[in-house]
C-alpha cells in the first residue's frame, strides 16, 4: 500500500505508543543515574518531557482512531484469526505503559504530580486492576485455544510473544505502583497482582518460546511481510520482567521487610546479559531485512522493535548501574543507546504517521506493508 492510502486499523499500531513510553523513561533514568547538572540535565529532562507528550498523544490518538474497531466487528475478526489474535493485547499494553510513564518520569519531573500522589494513586490503582484483569482474561482465552487444539501449533510465530509482552508491561507498572504506593492496600494489591501477572507472563513464555523457535527453525526462512521484526521483541519482553522484579523488590523491602538487594542485582545482571547477547544476534540476523526496509521506505508496525530494543537495553543498563555497578561508564553506554535510537525514532514516526493516515508523504512513496 503506497501513496496516500492509509492501512485499515490494526492494534499493532499501539506498539509505537509503547515504544515511545520506553523512550520517555530512558532519558529520565539517564538523568537520575548520572546525577547530571546544568545543560546536560536540562537536555535529558526535556527529551523525557517530549517523549512523554508523544507517548500520550499516540495512545489517545490510536484509541480515537480505533474506537470503531474496538467496539465493532474488527475486534471479533482479530480474535478469530489466530495469526493476528495476540495483537488484541496491544491496547492494554499501551495503557499499562501509560501508567508506568506516569508513575516514573511524570512524577519524577513534575513536583506538582508527586505532591498530589494521595489523590491519583488510588485512582491509578483501580485503573491498573481493571487493565490487569482484562489482560489476564484475554491471555488465558488465547491459551485455552492453544491447549484445546483450536490453533495450528506448528504455524505459531513470534507474534505470540505479544501476550507475554503485554503482561510484562502490566507487571512492570503494577510493581512500580507497589513500590511507591503511599497506602498499604494500594501496595499489597498491586504487589500481589503484579506477581500474578509476571508469573502468568513467564508461563506463557515457557509455553510459546520453544514452540515458535522450533517452528522458525523448521521454516528455514525469516517470516514474511515484516513479521521477522517480532523476533526482536524477545528483548523488551524479557527486559520488562527484569524491570518488574527490580521494582517489586522495592515493594518487598519497604512493605514486607525482605532484603532484596542481592536478588535484584542478580536478576538485573542476568537480564542485561541476555538482552545484550540477543540484541547482537537479532540485529545480525535481520541486518539485510532492516537495511532493505529502511532504504526502500517500507513500513510495518513491527518495525518499532528497532526502537524498543536499544531503549530496553538502555533502561536495563541504568538499572544495573543502580543495583550493582555505580560507575559512569554504564551511564555513558545508556546515553549512547538513547542517542542512537533518536534518528530511528524520527524516521519511524514520519513513516507511521503517513501509513495510519495522519499526514501525506513527501517526495517518494512509502510502502505500508
Amino acid at each position: 500500500m503506497t501513496a496516500n492510502q492509509a492501512k485499515p486499523f490494526q492494534p499493532i499500531r499501539f506498539l509505537a505508543a509503547m515504544a515511545t513510553g520506553g523512550l520517555a523513561s530512558a532519558p529520565y533514568l539517564f538523568r537520575e543515574t548520572a546525577a547530571l547538572h546544568g545543560s546536560l540535565a536540562a537536555w535529558a529532562t526535556w527529551a523525557s518531557v517530549l517523549f512523554i507528550a508523544v507517548h500520550y498523544a499516540l495512545t489517545i490518538g490510536f484509541f480515537v482512531q480505533g474506537r470503531k474497531w474496538l467496539m465493532g466487528p474488527g475486534l471479533k475478526t482479530f480474535r478469530e484469526d489466530w495469526t493476528k489474535s495476540p495483537q488484541i493485547l496491544m491496547p492494554l499494553g499501551a495503557l499499562a505503559m501509560s501508567i508506568n510513564v506516569w508513575v516514573g518520569p511524570v512524577r519524577g519531573i513534575f513536583p506538582i504530580v508527586d505532591s498530589a500522589m494521595a489523590i491519583w494513586a488510588p485512582l491509578l490503582t483501580i485503573a491498573w486492576i481493571m487493565i490487569a484483569v482484562v489482560s489476564l482474561w484475554t491471555v488465558t482465552g488465547l491459551l485455552t485455544q492453544v491447549y484445546a487444539g483450536a490453533i495450528e501449533i506448528t504455524k505459531l510465530g513470534f507474534v505470540w510473544l505479544f501476550p507475554s509482552l503485554a503482561l510484562g508491561l502490566v507487571a512492570t507498572s503494577g510493581s512500580f505502583l507497589a513500590g511507591m504506593a503511599p497506602l498499604s492496600w494500594e501496595a499489597h494489591v498491586t504487589g500481589l497482582g503484579s506477581a500474578v501477572a509476571a508469573l502468568a507472563g513467564l508461563f506463557v513464555m515457557a509455553v510459546m518460546v520453544p514452540t515458535v523457535v522450533r517452528n522458525q527453525l523448521r521454516a528455514q526462512a525469516l517470516p514474511p511481510q515484516g513479521g521477522s521484526y517480532s523476533i526482536l521483541n524477545m528483548i523488551p519482553t524479557v527486559a520488562l520482567y527484569g524491570i518488574a522484579f527490580f521494582h517489586w523488590s522495592a515493594y518487598a523491602e519497604h512493605w514486607l521487610g525482605w532484603n532484596m538487594k542481592s536478588a535484584a542485582g542478580m536478576v538485573m545482571l542476568v537480564t542485561w546479559a541476555f538482552a545484550t547477547g540477543y540484541m547482537v544476534f537479532g540485529f545480525r540476523l535481520l541486518y539485510k531485512t532492516i537495511k532493505t526496509d529502511l532504504m526502500q521506505k517500507n513500513y510495518v508496525g513491527n518495525q518499532w522493535a528497532l526502537s524498543c530494543v536499544p531503549i530496553a537495553w538502555s533502561v536495563l543498563t541504568s538499572l544495573l548501574q543502580i543495583a550493582l555497578f555505580p560507575s559512569m561508564g554504564w551511564t555513558v553506554l545508556a546515553g549512547v543507546a538513547i542517542i542512537a535510537t533518536a534518528p530511528v525514532f524520527i524516521l519511524l514516526v514520519l513513516r507511521m504517521t503517513h501509513c495510519v493516515g495522519w499526514r501525506k508523504s513527501g517526495s517518494g512513496a512509502i510502502s505500508c506493508v
